[in-house]
């Protein structure tokens, strides 16, 4: 299955993402794909663009990560379909302490629910990830359907 976010190596810098907190889109050594990539810090908080995604579908989220300079870090990657002055009602998320150095590949895998008086095949989400500690580099993100009813 293809990859459904939209720059999901950051070459085109800032297009599909928005952010807020300490999150810069900078040229990395040794990125995982491209030049490009996300410099995270503590607090930083990175969204994809809404995706409309199946309820009958799971959908994995990969982000490939590494802690900079010479301690661990904590990053959270998930879903959520939180939209300012609304709130959110559904979602998944999941912490992982990550080394400094070489690349580490991290994954959640959810499925959306369907929410009361709900019709629709599908509901907007948006992928989140998040620096909780230190200071971390992202890239090569991909988000996905992996299984469900319709695939």
């Amino acid at each position: 299955p293809d990859n459904i976010l939209l720059n999901s190596s950051f070459e085109l810098l800032r297009d599909g993402w928005m952010w807020r907190g300490g999150v810069k889109f900078v040229p990395l050594q040794n990125a995982f794909h491209g030049s490009y990539g996300i410099r995270m810090e503590n607090g930083g908080t990175l969204f994809s663009d809404f995706l409309p995604l199946s309820l009958r579908n799971d959908y994995e989220l990969v982000a490939r990560v590494r802690a900079v300079g010479s301690r661990l870090a904590r990053v959270v990657l998930g879903w959520g379909d939180y939209v300012n002055f609304r709130g959110g009602t559904d979602g998944a998320s999941r912490e992982f302490e990550v080394q400094p150095g070489q690349w580490q590949r991290v994954a959640v895998t959810w499925r959306p629910k369907l929410t009361e008086g709900q019709v629709a095949p599908d509901k907007p989400f948006h992928a989140e990830f998040g620096c909780r500690s230190g200071q971390i580099e992202i890239d090569g993100v991909e988000a996905k359907a992996v299984g469900g009813d319709a695939m």
